[in-house]
């Protein structure tokens, strides 16, 4: 997939992959705007790496 070779889409790891990216970015955009250590806590899981100062300013997609 990374070096531009064709993948199944419907393979079972990317699907558990894609369920938590979704499970996570709805975890994030129902957060309320004041909670400041929850989104950093929903992002390491997200993310492999983010700066400190984050501020949710928006809608999390991907």
């Amino acid at each position: 997939m990374l070096v531009g070779e064709s993948y199944d889409c419907g393979n079972s790891e990317l699907m558990k992959l894609w369920t938590s990216a979704r499970n996570l970015m709805q975890q994030y955009n129902n957060l309320d705007y004041s909670d400041k250590k929850e989104p950093l806590k929903i992002l390491d899981e997200f993310y492999w790496a983010h700066g400190e100062n984050i501020r949710k300013l928006r809608l999390l997609f991907c």
